[in-house]
């Protein structure tokens, strides 16, 4: 995962979810997808760091699907993160910061979000509308009040955002099995952390792992783990989800 360092999408004045830079940090996850499964038997871990990492990239940008589970620990706070990526189909996160919890859903252009505790309040400070908590939002991708939730599923190549940090130094480390199977390791530092990036060693060179531990003075961990490549994702639209420009009109 991205340290801080990272671009992030910005925030409108009204968006509605508002995540703590804590979850945007683990929302910055490395995967791209855009759609069609490869497979490669090449053998990758005689190759220079770079060339392999530049690989499974490639590769996660050729998968259809696959699943993300992230955990990260600042000393304060404890995060975490579960995504489901399928391509331009859709996709659906979870983020769980302390004890709240937030939920988004995206198919095709259209993004669901769950409304929680502080979402109920916002809109009905805003709106002068009270929306159950539990129920759900909708709006199209592009609307800027769901921004930040959008980003959460749409596969933005966050694998480049990893490619392009100037902190990043980036080293082959030994073959090794990670969660049973065979893994070709990458050490990776940068001025806040040092991490290790297990890329499949057999197969295609999925991403399998990505642990980040805090160095330079952060207080920041974080591990991230890759399942389910190219593994169906059923996606459904939550049900009576409630127009967000039907709640914006009532305030113009």
């Amino acid at each position: 995962m991205p340290d801080r360092h990272a671009p992030r999408p910005q925030r409108r004045s009204r968006d509605p979810i508002g995540l703590p830079p804590l979850l945007l940090a683990i929302a910055l996850v490395p995967i791209v997808l855009t759609g069609c499964g490869s497979s490669s038997e090449e053998d990758i871990t005689t190759k220079p760091a770079a060339q392999i990492l530049a690989t499974s990239a490639n590769a996660a940008r050729n998968a259809k699907s696959v699943q993300v589970t992230s955990k990260i620990d600042d000393g304060k706070l404890k995060a975490g993160l579960e995504l489901q990526f399928a391509g331009q189909e859709g996709g659906r996160a979870r983020t769980t910061l302390g004890a709240g919890s937030s939920e988004v859903v995206r198919i095709g252009n259209t993004v669901y979000e769950k409304v929680d505790p502080i979402l109920a309040r916002r809109i009905l400070r805003e709106t002068g509308t009270h929306l159950p908590v539990g129920s759900w939002i909708q709006a199209p991708v592009n609307n800027g009040q769901i921004a930040i939730a959008a980003f959460l599923t749409k596969p933005d190549g966050e694998l480049a955002l990893l490619l392009r940090d100037p902190t990043l130094s980036l080293t082959r480390g030994s073959v090794t099995t990670v969660n049973g199977q065979k893994a070709i390791e990458l050490k990776t530092r940068g001025k806040v952390y040092t991490g290790k990036i297990y890329i499949a060693a057999t197969g295609t060179p999925y991403p399998i792992e990505i642990v980040k531990r805090p160095s330079g003075g952060s207080e920041e961990a974080s591990h991230t783990t890759f399942t389910g490549w190219n593994q169906p994702i059923k996606l459904q639209p939550p049900p009576n989800a409630t127009q967000l420009a039907s709640l914006e009109h009532k305030t113009s």
